[in-house]
């Protein structure tokens, strides 16, 4: 298949002669020569004028290579560097897969290819040999300590992110929508072209505690696709012209190890609205990532999406907005949806450890009102330690698990004086202001 391997140019241009060099230096049998006759002498060719010898004259003779069966049986796992050159002989030598010049093909026994692991990974399984040389390319040009902390940032095994969209509780409308946006264009990208062309940046906005770093993480999750957490912090440094480097650094990685998903939290730190008193280096830093936005590091075809995620959607620059260009607004979970949310939170923890009946949980949905997510959580663990606190002044060492009694619901009543909801009803209604007037969503 076209595109499935990638080997080193032969630096002697005539591949031809050199692959009839390597079929007989690889024969099985040894070549048997023919008698002479008596008297007859062996031709010498003379050597053109220019041309040095094979073997330097002072030099000792190179032992013959003899072909390894081990190793020819072992060719799944190698590909042959066509020629390097020792003391003028040529020798064919197999490089090891750790290599850039060898690549993975997914039509050669793909259940035994190993999980991408690193940048190296990535750039063997492309199998379009140009976009191969441009990430090559893109990758050595890069700043490699900035390489390095970026690396680190990049979760390799989505089951190590631990959710899925089947954990996001509710937003079953906005759900399809980011699918639609993100997971379906990586699938299926030869449908998502021209017009259909997904967008670059997405914007996740709402009140604190409601699951944007969640859906990010599902949404990587669901596309397969290499998800990097990164912070202000990640991309701050106190020395010019090192943040700049960081930024390129990690839209180069991305477009590497795509389909990637670089996920920004708090992103209003980092890109608030410009004026004449902020600092060069803030200004040096998000006219950097405005270009690596606009896919200078990438091409059209690259899978890499970035997502921010901010409280303070109003706060961001005009720019951002341009360039995020689908903005989706996350609001407090509904009645529906905290009812659901209380149950499955109690029923993680046991179901035989509560008492809460249905009639019970439609309750604690209407006095729950402005709770988000994270409220409900805290709620939760709260009426969870209803029972231990009866148990003040008991030997909590020997005490058994089966003894203490389950939670009911004068726990979640006592809870309720305990935990208010964080989200400022003022608050949200800027979020639905500024939603009617730039989002995305489904909830409009």
């Amino acid at each position: 298949m076209e595109g499935d391997y990638y080997q080193i140019p032969n630096p002697s241009g005539d591949n031809k002669k050199q692959n009839q060099q390597n079929k007989r230096g690889q024969s099985s049998s040894p070549r048997q020569s023919k008698p002479k006759a008596k008297g007859q002498t062996k031709k010498v060719k003379s050597r053109p004028a220019g041309r040095s010898s094979s073997t330097p004259p002072d030099s000792p003779s190179l032992p013959r290579l003899q072909p390894n069966p081990q190793q020819i049986g072992q060719q799944q796992n190698f590909v042959s560097n066509p020629i390097i050159q020792a003391s003028g002989t040529q020798q064919h030598i197999p490089l090891p897969t750790n290599a850039f010049n060898s690549v993975y093909s997914p039509s050669v026994n793909p259940v035994t290819l190993p999980p991408i692991r690193s940048l190296e990974d990535c750039i063997r399984r492309t199998k379009d040999k140009q976009k191969q040389n441009r990430l090559l390319s893109l990758w050595e040009k890069c700043d490699k300590k900035s390489v390095d902390i970026i690396q680190k940032e990049i979760i390799w095994d989505n089951s190590g992110l631990g959710v899925t969209f089947d954990d996001v509780i509710g937003l079953e409308g906005l759900k399809g929508l980011l699918r639609e946006m993100v997971v379906f264009p990586i699938q299926r990208p030869d449908l998502f072209t021209g017009l259909r062309a997904p967008p670059r940046g997405l914007l996740l906005f709402g009140p604190p505690g409601t699951g944007k770093t969640l859906v990010a993480k599902a949404l990587a999750n669901d596309a397969q696709a290499r998800f990097f957490s990164i912070s202000a912090a990640s991309l701050t440094s106190k020395w010019v012209g090192e943040s700049e480097k960081m930024v390129q650094a990690l839209f180069s990685v991305a477009a590497v190890a795509q389909p990637s998903i670089i996920f920004i939290d708090e992103i209003d730190s980092l890109l608030t609205q410009r004026g004449d008193q902020e600092n060069e280096a803030s200004r040096r830093l998000k006219t950097e990532i405005f270009i690596q936005m606009d896919g200078v590091s990438t091409a059209a075809d690259d899978h890499v999406i970035l997502i921010g995620a901010t409280n303070r959607p109003f706060d961001l620059d005009d720019a951002v907005l341009r360039r995020l260009s689908r903005r989706v607004y996350l609001p407090l979970p509904d009645k529906s949806g905290r009812k659901k949310l209380i149950k499955v939170l109690l029923d993680k923890h046991g179901q035989d450890q509560h008492s809460i009946t249905k009639d019970q949980l439609d309750d604690l949905a209407d006095n729950t009102k402005f709770f988000s997510n994270a409220d409900l959580m805290q709620l939760c663990k709260d009426a969870a330690f209803g029972p231990i606190r009866e148990l003040d002044g008991t030997d909590f060492q020997n005490i058994s698990k089966s003894s203490i009694r389950k939670i009911n619901l004068a726990d979640f009543t006592r809870a309720l004086h305990n935990v208010k909801p964080t989200a400022d009803q003022k608050l949200i209604k800027k979020y639905q202001q500024w939603n009617e007037q730039f989002g995305s969503s489904a909830n409009k």
